[in-house]
């Protein structure tokens, strides 16, 4: 494969190549439903292959800079934009140093946008518009310094940790959209709303849960997920959410369920510190 001078996303070509793959993973929708892909579908769309391997997509960072619009879909416009950013950002690097420093840019937009404590003003705002990013980024490619231990955000609940659980939770719901009616069969406006065991398993894939320490022997005996899904439904019936008994709900978690594991998740990430070339700006 011819080595790619960078992932720029200018490029029509790549544009058409990634359209592509949308629709080759696009299922069916019904007439009204938006084409933007679902998390199932985003799983398994594949980059071109001059960027196997440079591209982490099952990753809650990666997803939360894919969806542009924080609409919970996946849509040709946020594929595009992700490869334009992304593109700008791998200019000048290594491409030994792509994949890595891809997931490290996508987890210091997530630390941007949620796991900052609540705004002190005192702090000053890491915000930017694209043109200062991009010529910080030009400037400062040299200069590893590590902002996100300038400032501590393991203190304090994330800032921006509504927001996150708010696009969390379109995102489960738009994934989930072929188990509707299955679900309103089961439940009404005043019972927690349902997420099918599918769809759980689709996060579990989005957020590496197999990988979790607590589940490594689950892990080398092929029942992590099993043994996910049993502890998120006991912690729901701990919370009178849903009955164990009650063999309707099997297959089934509560939204408020999958957001709480969602936001302990967003929580360990506050002591998560990385290095990223032109991310730094000392306080």
């Amino acid at each position: 494969a011819p080595t790619p001078r960078n992932m720029g996303g200018a490029s029509s070509n790549l544009r058409s190549m990634l359209s592509e793959e949308s629709s080759r993973v696009r299922g069916a929708r019904l007439d009204g439903e938006p084409a933007g892909l679902r998390l199932s579908e985003m799983l398994k769309f594949q980059v071109p292959d001059e960027f196997v391997g440079d591209v982490v997509i099952p990753h809650p960072a990666t997803l939360w800079v894919l969806d542009k619009d924080k609409d919970g879909l996946f849509s040709d416009q946020d594929i595009h934009a992700f490869a334009d950013g992304m593109g700008r950002y791998t200019h000048g690097l290594i491409r030994e140093e792509w994949r890595d420093m891809l997931v490290g840019k996508c987890y210091m937009s997530l630390h941007d946008d949620v796991l900052r404590p609540k705004r002190d003003e005192l702090m000053g705002d890491s915000s930017s518009s694209e043109e200062e990013e991009i010529a910080e980024i030009d400037a400062n490619r040299n200069r590893r310094v590590d902002r996100a231990s300038t400032k501590d955000s393991s203190r304090g609940e994330p800032g921006g940790l509504a927001g996150y659980l708010e696009w969390f939770g379109k995102m489960c719901v738009a994934n989930d959209s072929g188990y509707e009616a299955l679900r309103k069969a089961l439940q009404d406006d005043t019972k927690p709303k349902l997420i099918h065991v599918d769809t759980v398993h689709d996060l579990y894939l989005a957020f590496n849960v197999k990988n979790a320490s607590a589940l490594a022997f689950d892990s080398q005996n092929g029942t992590a997920f099993q043994t996910f899904l049993e502890t998120l439904q006991l912690e729901a019936e701990q919370k009178k959410l849903m009955s164990l008994e009650d063999e309707q709900l099997d297959d089934y978690v509560p939204l408020a369920t999958l957001k709480e594991f969602a936001a302990g998740v967003m929580r360990g990430y506050r002591s998560v510190n990385i290095n990223t070339p032109g991310m730094a700006r000392p306080g």
